[in-house]
């Protein structure tokens, strides 16, 4: 019983969360196509790595040259996908904390100050005159 709860608590914040995401999604979007790309040029570097020390044992100098230069390319797009992979999960991140605050700043604002009076004595042991 107590697991469904916790769930349940967990899908509520996730709820609110994907509320505060939702007018970033283009850039969360932008992300995991910049992570699948990086990915596949790992994948396509190993291969081509390989294919390299075969031309390499094998003697064939003219597959060489190709090689090297598709080695190089795909290292160029992995770099480019990782910055902006980086780049667009970092303006997310800033940009929802950035809502999130003021959020809380505004709901705070709009409670009534015997509350907030009780708040502050309860946090600082302050009295009131």
């Amino acid at each position: 019983m107590p697991g469904n709860v916790s769930r349940k608590r967990d899908w509520e914040n996730l709820k609110r969360l994907s509320l505060l995401i939702k007018p970033y999604r283009n850039w969360l979007i932008l992300s995991a196509i910049c992570a699948a790309a990086i990915g596949a040029c790992d994948v396509i570097s190993v291969s081509l790595i390989t294919k390299l020390i075969d031309s390499i044992l094998s003697g064939r100098r003219s597959m060489i040259f190709e090689i090297i230069l598709s080695i190089l390319v795909i290292v160029l797009v992995g770099i480019a996908a990782s910055y902006l992979m980086t780049y667009s999960s970092g303006r997310v991140g800033s940009y929802v904390i950035r809502n999130l605050r003021n959020k809380i700043v505004q709901h705070f604002d709009n409670v009534e100050v015997s509350i907030k009076d009780k708040m502050y004595k309860r946090l600082y042991n302050i009295q009131f005159a």
